[in-house]
């Protein structure tokens, strides 16, 4: 990453966050999913990866063009949703994790909040939510993230930030974040957190730089995952649990939860989270964030001949294939540009 491309990225994210407070702040609760899609479609940061995103939804549905298209504006409703309602977990409490998370594998909690465990988690736009909702469902959350002080953004975007940890850690049922540049610290807590039958959150979905990562395919091409947690919950004999958190897109929330298979062997772990991933994007494939990234992996040989000529022609597809912006996308434009004269984003 260049400073250019952060300084760019971090203005991104701002004028984001702005807007989705601003939708949060002056609409009703009742058209925030619709505020959500536009949102996430004109103001997300990760408006130079469409292309990108747009071809691995293709890819990994076999859509048309156009079908990748409305499944490119619910990945971008997704984070939306995300952005308007990480406002709102001051009024998070149990009647809302019983009442507006669909939750189809209630066996599956029933042992979580019993017996604890690892839980891996997956890039979600929601995911620290699913913090939030694990402790309002029962068992004590031990979360573990990057640190906002590693972070290039904290300047631009930190205050966000605080508000998305801060206000789910108080849903922990106790708990609390464990971060990654206090790594003593993270495996003594989660180490205890085990023994005493709680549960710690991870995401492993994100490219890992460890010379020891477990090399797995993710839909035709690899994804090199950590197994240094899933490690220690086997040896902890701690039960893994693999958890899939996402806007349904209209107001409320699904969590999909599976039990890891039994194993000691952490490379077969991290096989079936991904695995288990690839099954539930079948019917909510916009849920991943990780879209964004996975044109980036290694395809895995052979190469499929289908997707190389697709690559071919993606960028002259997508523009074809793109809806018109119609009124409201030329109105959420000038609205930007006005907004980049009298308030632009600032550190």
């Amino acid at each position: 990453m260049t400073a250019a491309w952060i300084i760019e990225h971090a203005r991104r994210q701002q004028r984001f966050f702005r807007w989705a407070e601003r939708a949060q702040r002056w609409l009703p609760r009742s058209v925030w999913p619709r505020a959500a899609e536009a949102v996430g479609r004109h103001f997300s940061a990760e408006l130079p990866e469409a292309l990108k995103i747009w071809q691995g939804l293709q890819q990994f549905t076999g859509c048309s063009d156009g079908d990748a298209h409305r499944l490119l504006a619910q990945w971008y409703a997704n984070q939306g949703a995300n952005g308007i309602e990480l406002h709102d977990y001051p009024r998070l409490d149990a009647a809302w994790a019983r009442e507006q998370v669909r939750c189809d594998d209630a066996a599956v909690l029933a042992q979580l909040v019993a017996r604890g465990g690892l839980v891996l988690t997956y890039h979600s736009h929601h995911h620290n939510r699913l913090g939030a909702f694990l402790g309002l469902s029962g068992t004590k959350v031990w979360g573990i993230a990057a640190t906002e002080a590693q972070s290039p953004w904290k300047p631009w975007t930190g205050r966000w930030v605080r508000l998305i940890n801060g206000g789910s850690e108080r849903c922990f049922g106790g708990g609390r974040y464990l971060y990654t540049d206090q790594m003593r610290e993270l495996l003594v807590a989660s180490r205890a957190a085990f023994e005493r039958g709680e549960t710690v959150v991870t995401l492993a979905d994100n490219p890992s730089d460890s010379p020891s990562a477990a090399a797995v395919d993710m839909a035709g091409r690899t994804l090199p995952v950590a197994t240094g947690m899933i490690e220690l919950a086997i040896g902890a004999d701690a039960p893994i649990t693999f958890a899939l958190f996402y806007s349904d897109l209209v107001g409320r929330h699904r969590c999909r939860l599976a039990l890891a298979p039994s194993t000691q062997d952490a490379t077969l772990v991290a096989q079936a989270y991904l695995q288990q991933l690839q099954r539930w994007l079948g019917d909510a494939p916009h849920a991943w964030q990780g879209w964004a990234w996975w044109a980036d992996l290694a395809a895995r040989a052979p190469a499929n001949p289908v997707w190389q000529a697709q690559a071919a022609s993606a960028a002259q597809r997508y523009a074809a294939s793109l809806p018109p912006p119609g009124w409201k996308g030329r109105l959420f434009g000038a609205l930007g540009a006005l907004e980049s004269r009298l308030m632009p984003p600032r550190p």
